[in-house]
């Protein structure tokens, strides 16, 4: 499940249950494309009620940071889950990515 709001300049995604490939993976690119080709600059993707993520929902998120970067905007990931972090820490995705503890850190 996704869910959006707008936060002074930045647009907080909340996504929620799995990211594992299939139509919460395809409904979560089709949003970050839709927000990008909308002009948001700054996007917060709040991953902490993902419960788990699989190889095809890295992808995802990965497609997502590119986009972002692509268009000279910015995309950070905050409140990961403990399965999330776990993932993105053995990947060494996680020296790449953007990561915040808190919706609060991520907007400084």
């Amino acid at each position: 499940m996704i869910e959006q709001r707008t936060e002074n300049l930045f647009t907080i995604v909340t996504l929620s249950g799995k990211l594992m490939g299939g139509p919460e993976t395809d409904e979560f690119r089709k949003c970050v494309k839709d927000l990008q080709k909308k002009g948001v600059d700054n996007l917060i993707l709040d991953l902490g009620h993902v419960r788990w993520i699989n190889s095809a929902g890295i992808g995802a998120l990965i497609s997502g940071f590119a986009t972002f970067k692509r268009s000279k905007g910015t995309i950070k990931f905050v409140n990961l889950s403990p399965k999330v972090k776990d993932v993105l820490t053995i990947t060494k995705l996680s020296t790449i990515l953007d990561i915040y503890d808190s919706l609060e850190n991520a907007r400084k």
